[in-house]
């Protein structure tokens, strides 16, 4: 019977010395884990990572006509946007999720009812604008 598949572990000054072989493995689809104390971190291929948490993270949207605005509401989050334009509500969503995943580490990371949306801050974190107009265009057909 085979090792499980898992982590490379190293020590905070292994992966000093061995950064760009961390790289190489994680370009390859492969994970690395750092430790320091009791401290751990995983080293992936962020590409890959971005691409996973697209599919993964659930972040529904409606879009509403309200008189002369489009309104899009994310279910079950407290995200909204409204303007003229679909484009100009997109964009203000975009603005809201990149404002939200800024503060998020700081402000809501510890909060029960914001503590599970840590893969959509890091999709967000690790999305340009324009993928994150693809993500929520996408969630909101």
């Amino acid at each position: 019977m085979g090792t499980l598949p898992g982590p490379r572990p190293v020590t905070y000054s292994q992966a000093r010395v061995g950064l760009k072989s961390i790289l190489d493995s994680s370009a390859h689809g492969g994970i690395t884990e750092i430790s320091s104390g009791d401290r751990r971190a995983a080293v992936v291929d962020s590409a890959r990572l971005r691409d996973y948490l697209r599919n993964a993270v659930s972040f529904p949207v409606t879009v509403h006509r309200e008189d002369n605005a489009y309104v899009l509401l994310s279910q079950g989050q407290s995200f909204a946007a409204e303007a003229t334009t679909i484009d100009e509500a997109v964009d203000l969503l975009v603005d809201d999720l990149v404002d939200y995943a800024q503060e998020w580490p700081a402000h809501y990371s510890s909060a029960s009812n914001h503590a599970h949306n840590w893969g959509l801050v890091q999709l967000v974190a690790l999305s340009t604008r324009d993928e994150l107009r693809a993500f929520l265009v996408d969630a909101a057909s």
